[in-house]
């Protein structure tokens, strides 16, 4: 009875298309014998009940080996998750994942035409940001505030001046909650502006503020790995929204403070070349380098010294390979050695999927090139044996050649 019933749904497909395939799938999902899967498989198929079609994919492909299918039914789920809330080096709490799909990234597993997006990415980089926040080295920690990545819209091209920096500062940020930044000696705010890596630091933004007593200058710098056109480009851009966001973060605290106004005009600004831009797939990495070491170096206002430590680490080996295994590692051991079985089955299916894809591919391409050299001798023989027929025929009746009796 159910097996008719599932034709019945099946064949409905080709008069209704995709959406009755989804019923389908959904209907093979439900009707599968839960007996037979795993307590970490009966979780994934938990985790992705609000995505029937993706539910019922990985009904079908959960045992597959080399499986595509089984690929783009987890990609999805969210693999690991890291928070930060209480820290007094960040201007706010902090909670962000990563998929399968970003593991996947991270990992360089690109086979089965996987396909990278720039979330993707973002994702990575605010996981691993967060991480870096929350280890930075005591001496920096109490003078350091650090920002999310693009936080409230600093990167964004916006018709309306201001408009994403606005609205994202009172989305975020208040009162009571948010750290006077203008106690800090210095602000981090890293960028992913498209497929370029940049980070903003503001070094003693206390000497923006118009007060009683004079301070010292405030120094913003633009640190980018691009072409010096481009990152001045890029400071032109992005100054005059850093610079509104710290007038934002002025009013919460100008009459508890005192603070009278913000001078633009006291802000001095830089712009530094890092290095060359890697593949865009790197990039992330050269930012995360580029963070950390500011992050634990003494002391942060010393950016040029940092700039050329980071240029030595490029001269001196694949840093960037290096930072992306470690981040790649560190995820690792997390997962393995973390409280989540099903995020360890996950991991651990779609990193064994890949390698069977990866290994039937390469099979097939050695199995692909010897046929096409056997092809090759092939032609050669029947190209040698075409020229012989035609020496054989010349030689027939070249009168030159001809026997006289």
């Amino acid at each position: 009875m159910r097996s008719e019933i599932h034709n019945k749904y099946c064949n409905m497909t080709v008069h209704n298309g995709s959406n009755i395939m989804d019923l389908c799938i959904l209907f093979t999902s439900k009707m599968a014998d839960l007996s037979e899967w795993t307590d970490e498989q009966k979780e994934i198929h938990r985790r992705l009940v609000n995505t029937p079609s993706l539910a019922g994919l990985y009904s079908i492909s959960r045992n597959q080996r080399k499986s595509l299918s089984l690929l783009s039914s987890i990609k999805n789920l969210v693999l690991r998750e890291v928070e930060y809330e209480n820290g007094s080096n960040i201007a706010g709490p902090m909670k962000k994942h990563i998929t399968v799909g970003d593991f996947r990234l991270l990992s360089h597993d690109f086979e089965g035409g996987f396909g990278t997006t720039p979330e993707m990415f973002q994702r990575l980089l605010e996981y691993r940001l967060v991480e870096l926040y929350r280890d930075q080295v005591d001496v920096n920690k109490d003078e350091t505030l650090c920002f999310n990545l693009n936080t409230c819209g600093i990167n964004q091209r916006c018709k309306a001046p201001y408009s994403d920096i606005e609205a994202g500062f009172e989305e975020v940020f208040n009162f009571v909650e948010t750290p006077d930044i203008f106690t800090k000696k210095y602000l981090i705010f890293p960028t992913l502006d498209g497929t370029a890596a940049y980070c903003t630091l503001v070094i003693n933004p206390i000497g923006a503020i118009k007060q009683k007593e004079e301070n010292e200058k405030c120094l913003m710098v633009h640190i980018g790995f691009d072409k010096k056109r481009n990152l001045t480009a890029y400071k032109n851009r992005v100054a005059p929204q850093i610079e509104k966001l710290m007038e934002l973060f002025m009013g919460l605290y100008s009459e508890e403070k005192g603070y009278l106004e913000l001078q633009t005009s006291q802000i001095f600004k830089d712009v530094v070349r890092a290095n060359d831009p890697a593949h865009r797939n790197n990039r992330p990495y050269q930012l995360i380098h580029l963070v950390d070491k500011l992050l634990n170096s003494y002391p942060i206002s010393d950016y040029n010294h940092i700039i050329e430590q980071v240029q030595k680490d490029y001269t001196n080996g694949e840093i960037v390979k290096k930072t992306r295994e470690d981040f790649m590692i560190s995820i690792r051991a997390q997962i393995t050695f973390g409280e989540d079985k099903a995020a360890l089955f996950l991991m651990r299916q779609a990193e064994q999927t890949a390698y069977d894809f990866r290994n039937s591919t390469a099979a097939q391409k050695r199995t692909h090139h010897k046929e096409t050299a056997i092809e090759n001798e092939f032609d050669k023989l029947r190209r040698r044996r075409i020229e012989m027929i035609r020496e054989d025929r010349t030689n027939i009746t070249d009168p030159l050649r001809l026997e006289v009796f």
